[in-house]
């Protein structure tokens, strides 16, 4: 059995506590990046400085903002920041040709808009694109939007290298019960505009089929219901999972004493994915690299455990 996939998210300027944690890296940028999002400075020059090698860097993830404000510059998948983001792979990600591209939606972005966009950004990037989960309620929010989402990829060519990140912490409780929640449906169908392929309008019944008629016990208690649910749901097209505490919004802490089947169900499932789990450390934590080890090792054992069990 390979390892369980594991990444840790670190910004450009604490690339070197990779060093100190095993495991793939997630590229993570925010707003205090932005001399590299732009290219000011050299990304290749702060890789060679901090030592971690190209490969180990399984994906890039592009900081939210749907618009340049000041110094900003907006970052979210959205028609007026595609010529930011496109320069911003060719001027940049030239040596981590095999990262996937993990990018915010914004929390407004209707299907009939997106499609074309998308469409349109895989193409001129020609690599794959992850489309992170949202934390208010959108088009990209509940387990049911992300099953459409991973629906249309499958059924439509042009968006056929489009992934999902999941992130654990940003999905509602509400309607993560065992079946499809018709209101969240609906409001999908609500959505379906004409400029939605007609192959990706049948996507119930492709959902209906991969929701499973049995679910691990006292599923009901468990946070990260949502999570498993959004797994099923979406299948293949997902990428990544962002792996943070539903409660906290933190990298959990894996006690081995506390069970939830629902977690271990969602933990195995991932890398039948082929998809890769991320955890997001705080600063607080990145400057703790024992601890920060810590969890990782014991996220990596649960894993291991939990495909063992299955």
């Amino acid at each position: 059995m390979l390892d369980p996939p594991i990444a840790v998210s670190l910004p450009p300027d604490r690339l070197s506590v990779a060093a100190r944690v095993p495991g793939a890296v997630e590229l993570k940028f925010s707003w205090d990046h932005r001399d590299l999002l732009v290219g000011e400075s050299d990304l290749d020059a702060r890789l060679d400085a901090s030592g971690v090698e190209a490969h180990r860097i399984a994906s890039v993830h592009l900081p939210p903002g749907t618009e340049t404000r000041g110094d900003e510059v907006g970052m979210a998948l959205t028609a007026a920041n595609r010529g930011t983001i496109v320069d911003f792979v060719h001027g940049q990600l030239d040596r981590l040709r095999a990262a996937t591209l993990v990018a915010h939606p914004p929390k407004k972005s209707g299907y009939d808009d997106a499609i074309p966009l998308l469409s349109n950004l895989l193409e001129l990037t020609n690599r794959e694109i992850s489309v992170e989960n949202t934390a208010v309620e959108s088009p990209w929010h509940t387990p049911e939007d992300l099953g459409f989402v991973a629906s249309l990829a499958r059924r439509y060519r042009p968006l056929s290298d489009l992934r999902l990140t999941v992130d654990s912490a940003h999905l509602p409780r509400e309607g993560a019960g065992r079946r499809l929640d018709p209101e969240n449906v609906e409001a999908i169908r609500t959505r379906l505009g004409p400029g939605v392929p007609p192959a990706a309008r049948d996507f119930e019944s492709e959902l209906d089929d991969r929701t499973p008629d049995a679910w691990p016990p006292t599923d009901a208690d468990s946070p990260y219901l949502p999570l498993l649910k959004s797994l099923r749901l979406g299948g293949r097209a997902v990428g990544s999972v962002h792996l943070n505490d539903p409660t906290t919004d933190g990298v959990p802490r894996f006690d081995a004493h506390h069970e939830d089947p629902v977690l271990d169900r969602a933990l195995a499932t991932v890398p039948d994915l082929g998809a890769q789990v991320v955890v997001e450390p705080s600063a607080d934590l990145l400057a703790d690299s024992d601890e920060l080890r810590r969890r990782v090792t014991a996220l990596r054992d649960r894993m291991a455990d939990a495909r063992g069990s299955e």
